[in-house]
């Protein structure tokens, strides 16, 4: 029971909002902290939240339709909370579009019925993926063993 006590002091919070340059909140962006597996999303109004999280360094990828995806610098502070502001940049309001083959069909990523991530040169340069395994901070559901 100590140990677990011990575990809980030595983590933070945190906690944030975003929003476009303007100030207004933006739904639905994912917040996820590189290098685990937590993701978040914002509400209505543009708010997110990480708890128990082991004090340290992290970074944080921002992303959401039609705006620039973000890389943010944060430090836990073990039994406090952090709090976060994003402002996120308008990009080109359309998906470059992907087309995957499979089954010997050719498709829209959007229409294919399977779990697909499309990354391109400069996410991973944004994420800082320097190898196979760097991507299963930001692919869902992805597992690789070396």
């Amino acid at each position: 029971m100590v140990t677990f006590i011990h575990a809980m002091a030595q983590t933070g919070v945190i906690n944030g909002k975003v929003a476009t340059t303007n100030g207004d909140a933006i739904e639905g962006a994912t917040i996820g902290i590189l290098n685990t597996d937590r993701v978040s999303v914002t509400d209505k109004q543009g708010n997110f939240s990480f708890k128990e999280v082991n004090a340290g360094s992290y970074q944080l990828f921002i992303s959401n339709i039609g705006f620039a995806t973000q890389l943010k610098d944060v430090q836990v502070v073990a039994n406090q909370s952090t709090e976060v502001s994003i402002a996120m940049t308008e990009k080109s309001k359309q998906l470059e579009e992907v087309v995957v083959s499979a089954e010997k069909k050719d498709g829209n990523i959007q229409k294919i019925p399977a779990a697909i991530s499309a990354i391109n040169a400069q996410q991973l340069s944004e994420y800082r993926i320097w190898d196979v395994r760097d991507l299963e901070a930001v692919v869902p559901d992805l597992f690789v063993l070396i």
